[in-house]
């Protein structure tokens, strides 16, 4: 196997693994992120992004393209509940409440609804874009640490 030197080693391609790819990226740092899958999530899976996540897209200058994608596919101030007991709804309106009041006064950013198959293909474009290298069908098994790095 050829040797590859980079300042970052990410293990775990998904969608923390794409920012942590991402982040020092944007201060000019390359990465490797390794991941087993053979690509990034094809399943809706996860779809709340939180408010302090919408924050750090925002400092490395994602936040409208997500906002955008997330407008696209998802109604941003529904409220999706369930429930066969009458409390649910005095639960269901109060959580409505926090969203549009007191939460969005925090911060000068929201939290939105996008699924995970399409948040982490545009993570990995942004990382790749930084300069990160992405190696899908790649298994980390193992790796040693020094005071002079990571060897795997």
């Amino acid at each position: 196997m050829a040797e590859i030197e980079v300042p970052v080693l990410v293990v775990g391609g998904s969608l923390v693994g794409m920012t942590a790819a991402l982040l020092p990226g944007h201060y000019g740092v390359r990465s490797l992120v390794v991941e087993h899958h053979r690509g990034t999530a094809i399943h809706p899976r996860a779809a709340s992004v939180t408010q302090r996540t919408m924050e750090i897209f925002r400092s490395v200058g994602l936040e409208e393209l997500v906002r955008a994608k997330s407008e696209a596919q998802f109604v941003q101030d529904a409220v999706w509940s369930a429930s066969r007991r009458l409390w649910a709804v005095r639960r269901r309106i109060a959580h409505r409440e926090l969203q549009r009041g007191h939460t969005r006064d925090l911060s000068p950013t929201v939290r939105v609804f996008l699924s995970q198959n399409v948040l982490e293909p545009t993570l990995r474009e942004a990382a790749e874009r930084l300069g990160a290298r992405i190696e899908f069908s790649t298994e980390c098994v193992s790796f040693e640490q020094d005071a002079g790095g990571v060897e795997r």
